[in-house]
């Protein structure tokens, strides 16, 4: 018989699915070139961040074999106000995968979305070709797509333009008066929890960014870095050139020491490099090694800010956005917000 007629699907009880999903995660890693898996002080922490959010677990002969989440939020989308569901977290176990499970599981949790939002999107990383197969709408083709800039934090280089605290309402503010407009646009400061907010900052020129810390929300753990990460990395460590600063290379089983930066902008592109290196020099000192900077078309700062980092040790990742509702695909959306909450 196959799986899928033997499959439950479930509310994700905290108390019992808890240490099940925990390990269900730690078997099912994220990506391709660079392979990651997750710890979470909790399996629904993530989730938590969304005031609205349900989680589903797939059983087969009462063990947790499979779980996915969705949340709801209030969005902009070209212009007008609508409810979306953000669908995320779907895992399945390695052993179970291909035999109906995660078809039965994503079938699910879009039902329980698409019953309560006018339509639902998720990110997918896009050399994640098993993921993309298995889209969660009946779009073919992504609606739009983000970058994560990796930022390596060992450079410890002052800033030229005095810069000082501010609250991350203060900066999200900034961003919005300064930006351009986005098709896709959700405020995150609202229905939400950010208590990962680390700290956030302005420059008297006009620029600003917030940091944000998922250690305790979906941590990540090294599996595997290419081929030739590894051998810089050996070369790196050797004497002499371990005496010069350069980045740090994680090993297999590392966690990794990052923060996320959300709401960068700033007048022009010189002024937002700027930003970045002060920023740089304050995760530094917090033993960060990394900093993860998304983007999307029309962020003007972007090349400048490359133009930092050793090109081998600062790789960019490419997320899609799939998006639709029962009526179809969304149409192709030039410019979104990236909710930090997403991430």
């Amino acid at each position: 018989m196959p799986d899928d007629d033997r499959v439950t699907i479930e509310e994700y009880d905290p108390a019992r699915d808890n240490e099940p999903c925990l390990a269900l995660e730690r078997v099912a890693p994220q990506g391709e070139k660079y392979r990651l898996s997750f710890r979470r002080s909790t399996y629904h922490r993530r989730a938590r961040n969304f005031a609205d959010h349900r989680l589903l677990v797939a059983r087969l002969s009462g063990m947790v074999v499979g779980v996915a989440a969705v949340a709801f939020k209030d969005v902009v989308l070209l212009g007008s106000a609508r409810r979306a569901a953000f669908y995320f977290d779907l895992r399945v176990h390695p052993e179970h995968r291909r035999r109906g499970v995660a078809w039965r599981l994503t079938k699910e949790i879009v039902r329980v979305g698409e019953a309560r939002s006018d339509f639902g999107y998720c990110y997918i990383i896009a050399d994640n070709r098993a993921a993309r197969v298995l889209t969660w709408f009946r779009a073919k083709a992504p609606a739009a797509c983000y970058r994560l800039l990796v930022y390596p934090t060992y450079r410890r280089r002052r800033s030229r333009a005095p810069v000082r605290p501010a609250t991350m309402a203060e900066v999200h503010a900034g961003l919005l008066r300064s930006a351009p407009g986005y098709d896709l646009y959700t405020d995150p400061l609202a229905g939400g929890n950010t208590a990962a907010w680390v700290a956030s900052w302005l420059t008297e020129g006009g620029s600003g960014c917030t940091a944000w810390s998922n250690e305790s929300i979906l941590a990540e753990v090294v599996e595997a870095i290419p081929a030739g990460m590894r051998a810089a990395g050996r070369l790196l460590e050797s004497w002499p050139l371990r005496l010069i600063p350069h980045p740090h290379i994680p090993r297999p089983g590392e966690q990794l020491r990052s923060w996320y930066l959300t709401d960068v902008f700033g007048p022009s592109p010189a002024d937002v490099a700027d930003l970045l290196r002060f920023v740089s020099a304050r995760a530094a000192e917090n033993d960060i090694d990394y900093l993860y900077v998304p983007w999307v078309e029309g962020d003007d700062w972007v090349e400048t800010a490359k133009a930092d980092l050793p090109r081998l040790f600062a790789p960019e990742f490419e997320y899609l956005l799939f998006a639709g509702s029962r009526r179809g695909p969304l149409p192709t959306l030039r410019r979104v917000y990236v909710d930090i909450r997403d991430l």
